[in-house]
Formats: structure tokens, C-alpha cells, sequence
């Protein structure tokens, strides 16, 4: 190219025969470009030395964050999306609510049956009509606990895959400003709360949620003078769980941050385990890890 316009084109050996005049290009666009980028070179060496605090900075381990307050709902959706799609999601709905229904429908066909006179009620035909539908509110129950423990752990499935993949996707930085303690907790501690005793917990709150439902609905419309007494201590119950789960969340939001020390000395202490005993610092790595684990152990007695 020549001041914009091309002039020839093809690989050198043609452009040599077709006598194109090579040497008058203009080198003082290209020297101008050189001199250019090794000055924005220089330039960003000198900034970069003449700021050592904001590079230190940047190297600095920094606070493990603590989320403060309550669990919004948004997070409790992204929790249930990982594990199941809307329409499945959906699907359960129904399925939780068909399951409930089946719960009290033996209470009503019990209720129908004292209604009745002493001699129907010995009636083999109702008392085996009584038994089905217990038999299949207990089959039906199982089913609910088994399809939402497997919600569960393909959440935890999930979860656990995608930080997987944004752990071996971090930059150099990203491990050198977090310690591998706190890593290893994640992973470890974070993951073990998802696979083992989440699950149980949701599926324990879950049932005793439906279940107090069905026990206030079906009486409330057989008196519905119930609901007086129920109303007040319904707002009891959720104001002291409410209570707890506040005192409750922050000592587990505690215990897990203070996990991560705990494996942070083991782990360093397992790198640098011969220079601690060339320099004879065995007691010292044992108090900072007894001291660690103290202040854990205080926090999980209050669990």
C-alpha cells in the first residue's frame, strides 16, 4: 500500500517480479508506531513503579465476606433452579399439594365413619377403604421425600460443578489474595452442608409446613371457630422461630468463616513442614492451630 491505495498484491516473490518498488514504503509510519508502543511501555512501567502501595494492595489477602441479615428468596430460587426446571418445578407443586390432599383424606373418611351407626361402622368394606387410602398417603409421602431429596442433590450437583469450574477459571490472583483454607472450606465444608444436611432439614421443614396447614384447614372447616385460637398462635410461632433463625443464621454464618483458618494452618503447616522443624517452630504452629480450632469449637457449641 502506498499513501492509502493499493498498488499490488500476492506473496513477496510475485511482488519482486512485478517490480513494485518495496523499499519505498514508508518507513516513518512504522518507526512512528515503534516508538509510540515502547513509549506506552515505558510509560506503564513508570506508573506501575512509582505506585508499590496499590500494587502491594492488590496482592493482600483479603476478609472473608459474612452476609448480614436475612435470606432473600431470590437466593432460595437460584438454589431450587439449579437443581430442577420451572415446568418440573411446577410439576412438584402439584405433586406436593396432591400429596397433602391424600393426607387428610383418611382423617375425613375416619371422620364419615363415626358419623355412622355402631353396625356400619364394623363394616369390612369401609374399614378396608380406610386402609387403602392410608397405605397410599404413607406410599405418596415417600415418593415426595424421595423426588425432593433428589431436587437436592442435583442442586448440590450443580453448585458444586459450577464453582468448580470458577475455581479452575480464576486468575493467578485470585489465589494468591485467597488462602487455600478458605478454598478447601468452601468445597469441604460449604458442599458437606449441601449434600448431607440440607436435604434433611428442607424435607423435615417442608413436611411440618404441610402438615400444620392440613391441620389447621380441615378442622377450620368443620368449626370454623378454630381459626380464633389458631390465628394468635400461628403469629407466636413465627415470631419466636424468627427469633431463633436470626441468632441461629449469624452463629452459622460465624462457624463457617472461622472454619477457614482452622484449615488454612493445617494446610500451611503441611507445605512448610520442613522449615518449621529446621527452625524448630513445631510448638509455635501448634498453639496457632489449637488456638484456631478454640475459637471454632465456641462458636459450634452454640449450634
Amino acid at each position: 500500500m502506498k499513501e492509502g491505495s493499493i498498488l499490488a498484491k500476492g506473496d513477496f516473490s510475485l511482488l519482486l517480479r512485478s517490480g513494485v518498488d518495496l523499499n519505498g514504503i514508508d518507513k516513518h509510519a512504522v518507526r512512528t508506531v515503534t516508538v509510540q508502543t515502547k513509549k506506552s511501555l515505558i510509560e506503564d512501567r513508570v506508573v506501575n513503579e512509582g505506585n508499590p502501595e496499590e500494587e502491594f494492595k492488590r496482592l493482600e489477602i483479603a476478609e472473608e465476606d459474612r452476609v448480614i441479615g436475612y435470606i432473600s428468596w431470590k437466593m432460595y430460587s437460584h438454589y431450587m433452579q439449579a437443581g430442577m426446571c420451572t415446568i418440573v418445578a411446577v410439576a412438584m407443586v402439584t405433586f406436593f399439594a396432591i400429596v397433602q390432599g391424600s393426607l387428610v383424606v383418611p382423617d375425613w373418611w375416619l371422620l364419615r365413619l363415626t358419623s355412622r351407626t355402631h353396625d356400619r361402622q364394623n363394616q369390612t368394606a369401609d374399614l378396608c377403604i380406610y386402609g387403602s387410602l392410608v397405605g397410599g398417603a404413607f406410599i405418596l409421602s415417600i415418593m415426595r421425600a424421595i423426588a425432593l431429596l433428589n431436587v437436592m442433590i442435583n442442586s448440590s450437583k450443580h453448585l458444586h460443578n459450577s464453582m468448580l469450574s470458577a475455581i479452575l477459571k480464576a486468575p493467578v490472583l485470585f489465589f494468591d489474595t485467597n488462602p487455600i483454607g478458605r478454598i478447601l472450606n468452601r468445597f469441604s465444608g460449604d458442599i458437606g452442608i449441601l449434600d448431607e444436611l440440607l436435604p434433611d432439614v428442607f424435607v423435615g421443614a417442608v413436611q411440618i409446613v404441610l402438615f400444620c396447614i392440613g391441620a389447621v384447614t380441615l378442622p377450620s372447616f368443620l368449626n370454623p371457630w378454630i381459626i380464633l385460637p389458631a390465628t394468635p398462635l400461628m403469629i407466636i410461632f413465627v415470631l419466636i422461630g424468627r427469633y431463633y433463625m436470626k441468632t441461629s443464621r449469624d452463629l452459622r454464618r460465624l462457624e463457617g468463616i472461622n472454619r477457614s483458618p482452622v484449615l488454612s494452618q493445617f494446610s500451611d503447616t503441611l507445605v512448610g513442614l520442613v522449615t518449621i522443624r529446621a527452625y524448630k517452630r513445631e510448638h509455635a504452629f501448634l498453639e496457632a492451630l489449637y488456638r484456631f480450632e478454640f475459637i471454632n469449637c465456641v462458636i459450634v457449641v452454640f449450634l
